[in-house]
């Protein structure tokens, strides 16, 4: 499913970082940073895209951890909870001021990491215990 890019953009984004920077003559071209993607949803505002869960498969869409603005990860996909796609490329020179996005974006990968590690390892957990004979009441006897 396509999304239109969004005629709204979030707090601190102007409508040039939605474009790559031109090549200049001479090399000085400015660089991209990072390229962050923004989903704006209906209950939770604008959300930037994190870490995949997983690819959607027979025309659904993919699932993505992400992080609210406000600093909670929540999980996405492009369904029709999602009413905007922006993609947002931080040039050297607007680093400084998309610093805050940045910062959420690495923090929401660090906290999508730790959930996907302690899925897997509950499931890892899992299969041992069943190994072993045992069925999940059982476990803490």
């Amino acid at each position: 499913m396509t999304k239109e890019i969004a005629k709204e953009l979030p707090p601190l984004v102007k409508a040039s970082d939605t474009t790559w920077p031109k090549w200049k003559p001479g090399g000085d071209s400015e660089s991209v940073v990072k390229s962050l993607t923004f989903y704006k949803t209906e209950r939770m505002g604008w959300v930037i895209v994190t870490l995949l869960i997983g690819r959607g498969t027979r025309g659904q869409p993919d699932r993505y951890y992400g992080i609210t603005l406000d600093g909670k990860v929540c999980r996405v996909g492009k369904g029709p909870h999602v009413k905007a796609i922006a993609e947002v490329h931080v040039r050297k020179s607007r680093e400084e001021a998309l610093k805050k996005y940045l910062d959420l974006y690495e923090k929401g990968m660090g906290d999508a990491g730790s959930i996907r590690d302690r899925i897997g390892s509950r499931r890892a957990q899992g299969q041992i215990m069943r190994a072993q004979g045992r069925h999940s009441w059982m476990w803490d006897n």
